[in-house]
């Protein structure tokens, strides 16, 4: 935790020198949850990181910095290879609904998004609690979101004709190409009321 406070120091001044700036912290599900037996150190440090980070945005957001935390859930890494035998890993597998251990690249749409002033510059103070995926579906506009949507590697984009859209219909399209436990619509007319939506499950 030492760590983490002096590399937020330093990065902060930095940023506020520069009146902007975007600080990503890597917290744990275990954070929210609590870790497994023995865990019990690795789970209250990453709370702390949770907790740090989310009152680093409020005294941050006066010189247009923002804080948030991506916590991902059981990534398959060589820490888990040495300190998870194979009847561990395979539990955690059995209560994640891809009903895969996540890769390293899973999360990198999510630090995308976080570190995107385009395409997150309203959110700060946030925990991202999972790997979450982003489908785009479109139909034609000519608002730039398509340029936006290129800056993204990990945003999927699907582009149909504007005979095809329908409410009822492209929400439908949008189900059947996601696996996300949990859906958003997020339309032109049905946006976030807050910065804290995605937490508010």
């Amino acid at each position: 935790c030492r760590q983490l406070i002096h590399c937020c120091r330093i990065a902060a001044r930095l940023m506020q020198a520069q009146a902007s700036g975007n600080i990503i912290n890597v917290t744990s599900i275990a954070a929210r949850s609590g870790a497994s037996a023995g865990g019990s150190v690795y789970a209250g440090a990453k709370g702390f990181v949770s907790a740090f980070s989310m009152t680093l945005a409020k005294e941050l957001v006066g010189s247009n910095i923002r804080v948030n935390c991506v916590s991902p859930g059981t990534i398959h890494t060589a820490f888990h290879d040495r300190f998870s035998d194979e009847a561990k890993r395979e539990a955690a597998r059995k209560t994640i609904p891809m009903q895969r251990l996540g890769l390293a690249g899973d999360c990198a749409g999510t630090f995308l998004y976080l570190a995107s002033d385009r395409a997150s510059g309203y959110v700060t103070g946030q925990v991202i609690d999972e790997p979450f995926e982003v489908l785009v579906i479109d139909s034609g506009s000519t608002d730039g979101s398509l340029e936006i949507v290129a800056d993204h590697p990990g945003v999927r984009l699907i582009e149909i004709d504007k005979s095809e859209f329908g409410h009822g219909r492209t929400r439908n399209l949008g189900v059947q190409n996601t696996t996300g436990e949990l859906i958003a619509f997020l339309t032109q007319d049905a946006t976030p009321a807050s910065e804290h939506w995605l937490a508010a499950y």
